[in-house]
């Protein structure tokens, strides 16, 4: 009796361990694809932002979105990191999961302002961001920065 509960219990832990590596893709598959998708409705409507609205060199069109990096579970893996940067005269979102390397994806064709540094986000959880559409320097650019209150941005989310 006591020979087949240690051999159930080996035989578990073996099936466990050899389905370890598949779970930890899935896992960081989902946490992948969560934030492609939240940057992809990000995309949409910062170009429906720029078509529709003209640059302005003060305040000008607004969009808050609300961007969420999953938390670690045991069915999404964490996300190491989120920055949204220039390249190129383009704004793009680049982000890693776990122990992959970095994915990248373009969200508007103008090149990104911030105050200060580029944007990166690196806690779970919900990060509020207001982007706007300006004049700087008679270049149309996009901005980004963190959210502080309601009266500096229009509600919406991503």
């Amino acid at each position: 009796m006591i020979v087949r509960l240690v051999l159930a219990v080996v035989i578990a832990a073996a099936l466990i361990g050899a389905s370890m590596p598949g779970i930890r893709t899935v896992r960081a598959d989902h946490a992948d694809a969560t934030v492609a998708r939240q940057l992809d409705t990000l995309s949409t409507r910062l170009q429906a932002m720029v078509e529709r609205d003209d640059p302005a060199v003060g305040p000008g069109a607004q969009l808050r979105v609300d961007v969420r990096l999953p938390h670690r579970s045991f069915t999404r893996s964490r996300i190491r990191s989120l920055s949204i940067t220039t390249d190129s005269n383009t704004t793009v979102a680049t982000w890693s999961v776990g122990d992959r390397g970095q994915t990248r994806r373009r969200l508007v064709g103008l090149p990104l302002r911030t105050t200060g540094t580029d944007l990166t986000l690196r806690d779970p959880g919900t990060h509020r961001l207001v982007f706007g559409y300006r004049l700087d320097d008679g270049r149309m650019v996009v901005t980004v920065r963190r959210f502080k209150s309601d009266a500096a941005a229009t509600v919406d989310h991503a």
